[in-house]
């Protein structure tokens, strides 16, 4: 099955749509059913939501989308995780690469991270685009209107890198508690808040590593997994197991550690390492000025 055509046409629709809607409203205001929480619906989500259904609704697929529920379906060809709009708030407040997502299993039974076969990630502000085919990423620009494989190099020493941190939602305590040291020894940081797009970022070598620590990300802030795989990165928990083997639950959190090369990875684990021993008789951030 095409699936890169299958992904381009919701997105381009997806798109096409959210812009109209925009349009319409005149100007960029939240919109969510609950400001105040994270997972929120947002009318924009809605509105992708209707778009992807009316794609996929003759297609022989288990649906797994954020945000929203779907019936089981008997005797499936394969499963579709997407997240309808990756950065929701970021595109009500017109900033950042919000996106939409999705990856492909075609196996069935308990599938873990590594039987996602396809991914694909589009931004709505950039109009980049991500995706795999035979087990090879590409990218296409749409600033240079081409597209080219990419291959994860970055730098070996967290000295030299630069990585995505992020601290919003009212989580910093749980990311500073995790990965203080990191922001004090990479070159530079950055969070935009749209996990797939700064994977797939990651995967060009745009940056370097990503630390997820607040206890918030799920599967769908992981759909570009395959692309970062196959591009040659790397994405370990916490305890820097690979997630590889990991059965795939959406409802799940699922904290990281993502790098594009694994002398970095080692650099980084070692530094956490050495921070979690320093710290465990430390239980406050007001102490960290003192290791």
């Amino acid at each position: 099955m095409d699936y890169l055509s299958l992904a381009k046409q919701i997105a381009t629709d997806v798109k096409a749509a959210l812009l109209s809607d925009l349009k319409h409203k005149q100007g960029f205001s939240v919109h969510a059913q609950n400001e105040a929480d994270t997972k929120s619906t947002h009318h924009a989500d809605n509105i992708a939501f209707h778009i992807i259904t009316q794609h996929l609704e003759s297609y022989p697929c288990q649906i797994f989308m954020e945000g929203f529920q779907f019936p089981k379906k008997d005797n499936p060809d394969f499963i579709i995780y997407i997240d309808p709009l990756d950065g929701s708030l970021n595109w009500d407040r017109g900033i950042g690469d919000p996106c939409i997502a999705l990856a492909i299993s075609e196996h069935l039974d308990n599938p873990t991270f590594d039987h996602l076969c396809f991914a694909y990630v589009e931004g709505l502000h950039s109009g980049d685009y991500y995706y795999t085919e035979n087990e090879k990423s590409y990218f296409y620009s749409s600033l240079l209107e081409n597209t080219q494989v990419i291959q994860c190099k970055g730098k070996t020493q967290l000295s030299t890198a630069c990585g995505y941190l992020r601290l919003g939602y009212s989580k910093a305590e749980e990311q500073l508690l995790f990965s203080y040291p990191i922001f004090l020894q990479c070159r530079d940081i950055r969070a935009i808040e749209n996990s797939n797009m700064e994977l797939c970022e990651l995967a060009r070598n745009a940056a370097d590593f990503m630390i997820e620590a607040r206890k918030t990300s799920d599967l769908y802030n992981l759909l570009a997994y395959p692309i970062l795989k196959y591009a040659g990165g790397h994405i370990v928990n916490k305890v820097s197991e690979n997630l590889c083997h990991q059965i795939i639950q959406p409802n799940d959190i699922y904290d990281f550690i993502a790098t594009t090369n694994p002398l970095l990875l080692e650099d980084i684990l070692t530094s956490l390492n050495i921070f979690k021993q320093k710290k465990e008789h430390k239980t406050s951030l007001s102490t960290f000025t003192l290791l």
